[in-house]
């Protein structure tokens, strides 16, 4: 007798995406890029933009 042997199909390895989707609007508090310096930080919402660091510079507070 012949075996039959079932042969899995060849699937593409699964890619961790090289930066987690962040930015979004829907979730309130999440990571964000600071709109003046560019680093991540902790943000509270959407209206959250600016870093705690940028926030007490003299560039901020001067406007």
């Amino acid at each position: 007798m012949s075996q039959t042997t079932k042969t899995e199909p060849k699937t593409e390895p699964k890619t961790e995406p090289t930066e987690p989707e962040t930015e979004s609007h829907k979730d309130p508090a999440c990571l964000r890029r600071c709109l003046l310096c560019g680093e991540r930080f902790g943000s509270a919402g959407p209206h959250n933009r600016i870093c705690k660091r940028c926030k007490s510079s003299q560039v901020w507070r001067q406007g």
